[in-house]
């Protein structure tokens, strides 16, 4: 796998990569250390056909490598005139820290821009939050939702677009 953000392409995911990208969800999620093993279980358990419904609605981004191999996805969508949500941002896990993450929001980001948003707001799990916290975002709320009897940690986060 490419080491580096130069070694990929951005671009909006097709409905024929929308398995590999929950199949990249669930494998992220089972790698997030910020959580316990019944808590990776319990999120990774999440409903596929729900999960496939929102790619498709929503604008849904990849990070491929030079052989076509997704690595990273973002998704988001309108939440009124002036708010985009960011709903799913995941990386494979041998890629995490080294730009593929960073590289999906500012495309996001951008979009979500061109789009007329001013805002992103997003709840973001224990494992994305110091990346969003150096990009600039700032963390409104904590939250510990219960899904399939484990709480799991989180906050509400936004950004204000520049």
């Amino acid at each position: 796998m490419p080491s580096a953000v130069s070694d990929m392409v951005f671009r909006a995911l097709r409905p024929q990569e929308f398995e590999e990208a929950l199949t990249l969800c669930r494998d992220s999620i089972l790698d997030a250390e910020h959580y316990n093993e019944a808590q990776r279980a319990a999120w990774a358990g999440f409903d596929r056909a729900n999960w496939l419904s929102r790619l498709g609605q929503q604008h849904s981004g990849g990070a491929f490598h030079e052989h076509g191999h997704l690595v990273g996805l973002v998704s988001w969508q309108s939440r009124d005139e002036a708010v985009a949500w960011l709903d799913l941002v995941y990386v494979t896990p041998p890629l995490q820290r080294k730009g593929v993450g960073s590289a999906l929001l500012d495309a996001a980001e951008q979009e979500a821009q061109r789009h007329g948003h001013v805002q992103v707001q997003t709840q973001a799990s224990l494992q994305l939050q110091p990346l969003l916290l150096k990009r600039g975002y700032t963390l409104t709320e904590m939250r510990c939702p219960v899904v399939k009897q484990q709480s799991l940690s989180c906050a509400l986060m936004q950004k204000v677009l520049s």
